[in-house]
């Protein structure tokens, strides 16, 4: 059973874990009968969905489980010393440890701070988690691949002790709250890279299909049809001879891609550039079913197909 939550407080305000540990958490599982994943957003937004912050963290992994927890374990000293803070630390219930710090990054591109500040450290982190939208295990709920749960640990304890313990869960009675203060990030701020956006040309020889613009200006894809829109819609900017730059940056400007991990559309991007294969057509082939049920009326791009057939087709 997989659960995906975001917390809301009394203003309406979407938040994320609250760094990691609320009562919310300790209340739901109390009535979990068995086993469950659960997770939950680690930034935080506002009553518009806009990301407002996030703590400072670091998601430490390694082949062997004992090589990370040495790993977490000096950098828990580096930053305990750095930051002059008491990290919080978590066994992942898998292959690693998740490090929370109590200083909050108070921006809406906050990831990538967070991921600048990680890459200042020797030890291994797992860079795929400093991007919009990252979502981390709930505390104290079970890691269906690691077959243990995720566990908040104390800097007493040795590996042997934490393998033991997380078995059985933690105690729910043992979780603190944290006392959380602002970061100062006005050096990251300024070495953040800059945004490039593009709009959709108005020139009418590389307008898009109707059927593929209402498509791609839904707030997020059909269920299950997030990769092939991303293809459609690549093959597109390449007819439109849109730069491969442009392109990323259009991708990076949506709601919902600009929250995707940007590698996922990125390798679709350079491949079809690097192709050329950029044929989009609502007439055959595995796009048509996509395409068809945006159809509009009097289509300049297939003047033979009436939309009423896709009705026709849904009544047999």
């Amino acid at each position: 059973m997989y659960k995906y939550f975001t917390w809301t407080d009394s203003h309406g305000y979407h938040k994320g874990q609250d760094l990691l540990e609320s009562s919310q958490i300790a209340s739901l599982l109390q009535h979990m009968k068995k086993p469950s994943e659960a997770y939950a957003t680690i930034q935080d937004y506002d009553a518009d969905g806009n990301i407002t912050g996030c703590p400072m963290y670091f998601d430490i992994d390694s082949p062997s489980l004992e090589e990370a927890f040495w790993n977490m374990s000096s950098l828990v000293d580096d930053l305990s010393m750095d930051f002059e803070v008491t990290p919080a630390v978590w066994f992942s219930g898998s292959k690693g440890f998740h490090i929370v710090l109590p200083l909050y990054i108070r921006h809406p591109r906050c990831h990538e701070i967070a991921g600048m500040i990680a890459k200042e450290y020797k030890q291994e982190t797992d860079p795929s988690v400093y991007r919009l939208r990252s979502m981390w295990r709930c505390d104290r709920t079970w890691n269906g691949k690691g077959k243990n749960y995720k566990t908040r640990i104390t800097s007493e304890e040795s590996y042997a002790d934490i393998m033991r313990r997380s078995k059985g869960g933690s105690h729910l009675e043992n979780w603190q709250p944290f006392n959380v203060k602002d970061m100062d990030i006005t050096s990251y701020v300024s070495r953040l890279p800059e945004r490039k956006t593009v709009q959709l040309p108005d020139n009418p020889d590389t307008e898009m299909m109707p059927c593929l613009k209402k498509l791609w200006q839904m707030a997020a894809p059909p269920e299950g049809r997030a990769h092939q829109l991303c293809h459609l819609v690549s093959r597109w900017c390449y007819q439109s001879r849109l730069t491969e730059e442009e392109a990323v940056a259009l991708f990076n400007d949506h709601p919902f891609w600009k929250g995707v991990a940007p590698r996922d559309y990125e390798k679709v991007i350079a491949s079809t550039y690097r192709t050329g294969r950029a044929a989009i057509g609502c007439e055959t082939g595995r796009d048509a079913e996509l395409l068809r049920s945006q159809c509009q009326l009097h289509c300049p791009f297939n003047k033979e197909f009436q939309p009423q057939e896709v009705f026709n087709v849904a009544k047999v």
